[in-house]
């Protein structure tokens, strides 16, 4: 993961989270305190930090919002204090113990932060403190935890706007290396390359595809694969079915389809007869333009709810700058079809010399006289471009068409 590194604002609110928990924990005499964010979207808590005198701590970072004091706290809105915490359900109750431990008291509470200008209404985070002793906590440790909750609030906030600048900076320098490479081959295989490699760069994947339109087959075909585990999954040049697949439905729609999880789906992803056997994320972009649907960047992984709204977006960002690029390059066809002469060498370029030959061809043919074609080559032609770089070779074509043209 790109945005997880050493200096970057996550570990660095982890850190400083730490430090808040560890304050709290003295001030209150606890035994653990514990920091866990609230994520509505995959119905879980997730643990962020915590600060422990316990070696029972729970393992596992993410679980399902259910029926324990922490998921109330998240649904509700609302502190809850237990002052008797009974031993026969304290797994059950409090959720993040492995075994049963000697605590009598508990405290949960609410953590919120909204970027907008309103009053936010759900709860961000949940903060949580237990004691062994009984009746330990009452109103005024609420009071103080409110302290706390308003320092925790300003962490988020500042740290996710820094979070954000850099998922900004990370979209800019991705963009950026798709302009280098496209100065050095403005194709369309270094357009598709580049933008899948860029995409396994910013979001976790197993799997990254896309789909564009083949003129020749006059059908929508995987252009371009990249497989991290080389298991089975679909192949690059094969078709796909546009009306009876997933990545058809995004083409047809024009709309972003993003799964949590692929099972269950009747439409399989890109054909009928495909064989993959991975069950997780699902996420489907269209390659837009003002006037057309280019095709469709797919990316999968084997972990289902993995994609997030904030990464929707930045692939969003990359999408539109490969749609861009693939709009110049069929302007450019569109140009080179309806252009007589070569730009480079000054003279026909190939598509109007064939259709020329194709005249003289059908005269020869109705006035029954020969026709004389000559072919020039020019020998170790992949040498000199080596050799004199694209420009050096261009010059030679300048000359050579120059020197045709004075002969004819």
């Amino acid at each position: 993961d790109v945005f997880v590194r050493e200096g970057g604002p996550k570990s660095e609110f982890g850190f400083l989270m730490k430090k808040v928990l560890t304050v709290v924990k003295e001030v209150n005499f606890a035994h653990t305190v514990a920091f866990f964010w609230v994520n509505r979207d995959k119905n879980q808590i997730v643990l962020e930090s915590f600060v422990s005198d316990s070696d029972k701590f729970m393992t596992h970072r993410r679980r399902e919002l259910g029926t324990d004091v922490i998921s109330q706290v998240a649904l509700t809105s609302q502190p809850k204090i237990l002052n008797q915490v009974n031993a026969a359900g304290q797994l059950e109750m409090l959720g993040y113990y492995d075994a049963v431990e000697p605590v009598k008291t508990f405290v949960a509470v609410p953590i919120f932060y909204t970027k907008s200008a309103g009053i936010p209404r759900e709860p961000v985070a949940v903060l949580t403190i237990d004691c062994i002793d009984e009746d330990a906590y009452g109103p005024e440790t609420l009071s103080s935890l409110g302290h706390f909750t308003k320092l925790i609030s300003a962490l988020i906030r500042s740290y996710t706007d820094k979070y954000d600048l850099l998922l900004d900076s990370e979209v800019l320098r991705s963009i950026s290396r798709i302009r280098e490479q496209l100065k050095i081959e403005f194709s369309l295989h270094n357009v598709v390359r580049t933008l899948a490699e860029e995409t396994s760069r910013l979001v976790a994947w197993d799997y990254v595809s896309v789909v564009l339109f083949d003129e020749t087959r006059k059908s929508w075909v995987i252009q371009f694969v990249m497989n991290r585990m080389n298991d089975a999954y679909v192949a690059a040049a094969q078709e796909i079915d546009p009306h009876q697949s997933l990545v058809g439905g995004v083409i047809q729609s024009g709309v972003p389809r993003v799964l949590d999880t692929i099972s269950g789906i009747e439409l399989p992803r890109f054909y009928k007869a495909e064989r993959v056997d991975s069950k997780g994320a699902f996420l489907a972009l269209p390659i837009l333009s003002l006037s057309r649907c280019y095709g469709v960047l797919a990316v999968e992984t084997k972990d289902a709810k993995t994609y997030s709204d904030p990464e929707i977006k930045l692939l969003e960002k990359l999408v539109e700058t490969t749609a861009v690029a693939l709009e110049i390059l069929n302007l450019t066809d569109v140009v080179n079809n309806y252009v007589l002469m070569d730009e480079t060498t000054g003279v026909a370029t190939r598509s109007y010399f064939v259709s020329r030959v194709q005249e003289e061809v059908h005269r020869a043919n109705d006035f029954g006289t020969d026709l004389t074609l000559v072919m020039l080559s020019i020998d170790s032609m992949n040498e000199h471009l080596h050799r004199y770089g694209k420009e050096g070779f261009e010059f030679v074509l300048q000359n050579i068409g120059r020197m045709i043209k004075s002969s004819v």
